[in-house]
């Protein structure tokens, strides 16, 4: 289960390397260290093709603690990243 999820415009992190990767890895590391246990930060790395990956990605988001959103151009022009925002907000005011 993901403490956190990472909202992000795949375009953002075009290669494997990309700046949101590397802000995914230094994330998980930087807060395990300062809170002294491992952290899960879910990052989706799936191509939506079918409705499954979709029911993945919300099942997710319900189990999210905390939701971080990587604002950029690509992001707030991307109707998936609003529908995850959506859904976050929906299930936190559900709790």
């Amino acid at each position: 289960m993901a403490q956190i999820f990472l909202s992000y415009a795949r375009n953002d992190d075009e290669d494997p390397n990309g700046w949101v990767t590397t802000f995914h890895g230094q994330l998980e590391k930087r807060l395990g260290s300062i809170l002294g246990e491992d952290i899960s930060v879910f990052i989706d790395r799936y191509d939506f093709k079918g409705n499954l990956i979709k029911e993945e990605i919300v099942k997710e988001i319900r189990q999210a603690e905390i939701l971080v959103t990587l604002l950029s151009p690509w992001y707030l022009n991307r109707e998936w990243c609003e529908e995850e925002r959506t859904e976050f907000i929906r299930h936190l005011s559900q709790r």
